[in-house]
């Protein structure tokens, strides 16, 4: 019986030799040397792409309201969509500064970019919406000045339209001291007209989600913008 032992613990002392001789070849490298893999070295390493962006709300304080259709005030209506703009690009990871904050700040537009730029944005995005003596006309529409504001201005104006279901009017350039001063692209978004009656009766509505579409379009046309460059 010690001879039978004898063998069978050979045999098992060899099955174990040959795995662990195995074992180093499966993780051995193409020049002799040992490899071990790690979860860290296994997982890519995440870089950020975090970008900055500079949302502009048009207008501000009472003496500056832009345009009104009864308790619908354009510096009102600017200031809601750019809060509901940047909460949702922080959400997407972006870092977003404002020029304005209250209604009770106003600025002319080369201390806008001024701002923009002293931020070291990425791209200036300004809040405006449109008005007009017919209560029906209703279209989207963006600015911008410098050549390469046209792509930022198209990508903003193409999503606003799709979401809101309004016309697109198209792009117009505009020599605004906001778009000619800014060292970065920058576009101006009229999404509709705050004239409108139809409009009016959006946003005045129980429940209505007009602004926070809105504020979803511009994300999406940013995200377009950035996804493209």
């Amino acid at each position: 019986m010690p001879f039978a032992i004898g063998t069978v613990m050979v045999v098992v002392i060899g099955i174990f030799c040959m795995y662990e001789w195995a074992q180093a070849q499966a993780f051995s490298k193409p020049d002799g040397t040992s490899s071990t893999t790690s979860t860290s070295e296994s997982t890519a390493s995440v870089v950020s792409t975090e970008k900055t962006v500079c949302l502009d709300p048009g207008h501000g304080t009472d003496a500056d309201p832009g345009d009104v259709n009864g308790d619908v005030v354009e510096r009102d209506i600017n200031l809601i969509v750019a809060n509901k703009t940047k909460a949702l690009l922080e959400i997407a990871g972006y870092k977003v500064v404002m020029t304005r904050t209250s209604n009770d700040q106003t600025l002319d537009n080369t201390a806008r970019a001024d701002y923009c730029n002293s931020q070291s944005a990425d791209i200036m995005l300004s809040i405006h919406h449109n008005g007009f003596d017919d209560n029906t006309t209703d279209y989207a529409t963006a600015l911008y000045y410098k050549p390469e504001d046209q792509a930022l201005a198209q990508a903003i104006l193409d999503a606003t339209s799709s979401k809101l279901g309004v016309p697109n009017d198209g792009l117009s350039t505009l020599e605004d001291n906001a778009l000619v001063k800014s060292n970065m692209p920058a576009a101006l978004s009229e999404a509709f007209f705050v004239s409108s009656d139809d409009e009016k009766a959006q946003i005045d509505q129980d429940g209505s989600t007009r602004l926070d579409d809105e504020a979803a379009a511009l994300v999406t046309g940013i995200e377009n913008y950035f996804a493209n460059k």
